[in-house]
C-alpha cells in the first residue's frame, strides 16, 4: 500500500511521504550542500547525488540501452531516458518563432538565443563572445588551439579539424570538380569551401564579422587572422630563433632569413 504524501515543499509543491524525505529536498532549494566527494571539490544535497558524480571518476555506465544493435550506455537513468529520442525520433519542444524542433528542453534553450543578441558565452583568452557554448568550442579549437591532429599521409599538412583535412587532401587530385556557375567565369576549385568563399565575391557576401570592430569578410581564415590584430596573438613560431608571428604567410617569410632563399628573380 502506497503511503500518503503529506509532506508538502513550500518551494516547489512536490510531495514526500516522510518529513525526512522532504528535508533532503528541501537543501536542494536552500543550496546547503553536505556531502563532499573524496576526489574532488564537487559536494552534493543527497547520496543519490553524490553516487552519479563518483562515476564521472570511475567511469560506470550501469544503464544500458535496450534497443537491439545500440551500444550506448549511460551513468544516469535521465540521460538513458534523454537517449531514448534518438530512437523515438519524438520532438516535443518547439521553438516559437521558426520551425525547429528538438527533443530536448536544453537544447530548445540552447537554440532560442541564436534569435536574440543576447552572447552569454566568452572565450576565456579573448574578448570574443557567441550566444552558444558549442560556438565557443569551436573558436578556441579554430583560432587557439596550436594543435593540428588531422595528418595529411602525402605531404606535410596537419589540421585543426577532420573536415579542413579532407578537404585538403583533394589538392593532391588534378581534378577540379567544383565549377562557379556564373557566366563567364571559369572559375573550378578542388575543394567545395574554396568554391563557397569565391562565389561571396559574385554576391558581395561577407557572413564573417569581427566581434569587436566593424570589420566583416567572406572566409572564416581571414577573419581569424583579423581577430589577431586585437588580441596581439601569435600562434607561428620558428624553431631556429625567438620570432613570431601572427600571420603563417610572415612566418614563412622570417624563414628565408635563416634559409637564404631568394624566390623571386628580376626578369630583367
Amino acid at each position: 500500500m502506497k503511503q500518503k504524501e503529506n509532506y508538502v515543499c513550500e518551494f516547489c509543491e512536490k510531495k514526500f511521504s516522510t518529513s525526512s524525505n522532504l528535508s533532503k529536498h528541501r537543501r536542494i532549494h536552500l543550496g546547503d550542500k553536505r556531502i563532499k566527494c573524496s576526489l574532488c571539490d564537487y559536494v552534493a544535497v543527497e547520496n543519490a547525488s553524490l553516487t552519479s558524480h563518483m562515476r564521472t571518476h570511475t567511469q560506470e555506465k550501469p544503464y544500458k540501452c535496450p534497443h537491439l544493435n545500440c551500444n550506448y550506455y549511460a551513468t544516469t537513468s535521465g540521460n538513458l531516458i534523454r537517449h531514448f529520442l534518438v530512437h523515438s525520433g519524438e520532438k516535443k519542444h518547439s521553438c516559437p518563432i521558426c520551425d525547429y524542433k528538438t527533443g530536448h528542453k536544453h537544447i530548445l534553450e540552447s537554440h532560442m538565443l541564436t534569435h536574440g543578441d543576447e552572447k552569454p558565452f566568452g572565450c576565456s583568452l579573448c574578448p570574443f563572445r557567441a550566444n552558444q557554448r558549442s560556438n565557443i568550442r569551436k573558436h578556441m579549437t579554430q583560432v587557439h588551439s596550436m594543435k593540428r591532429p588531422f595528418k595529411c599521409p602525402q605531404c606535410q599538412y596537419a589540421g585543426k579539424l577532420k573536415s579542413r583535412l579532407t578537404e585538403h587532401l583533394k589538392t593532391h587530385s588534378e581534378q577540379k570538380l567544383h565549377v562557379c556557375p556564373y557566366l563567364k567565369c571559369i572559375y573550378k576549385s578542388r575543394q567545395a569551401d574554396d568554391l563557397k568563399t569565391h562565389l561571396r565575391a559574385h554576391s558581395g557576401d561577407k557572413p564573417f564579422k569581427c566581434p569587436l570592430c566593424t570589420y566583416s569578410c567572406n572566409a572564416s581564415n581571414n577573419l581569424n587572422r583579423h581577430v589577431r590584430t586585437h588580441t596581439g596573438e601569435t600562434p607561428y613560431s620558428c624553431h631556429l630563433c625567438d620570432y613570431k608571428a601572427k600571420h603563417k604567410g610572415d612566418l614563412t617569410k622570417h624563414g628565408r632569413v635563416h634559409s637564404g632563399l631568394k624566390p623571386y628573380k628580376c626578369e630583367n
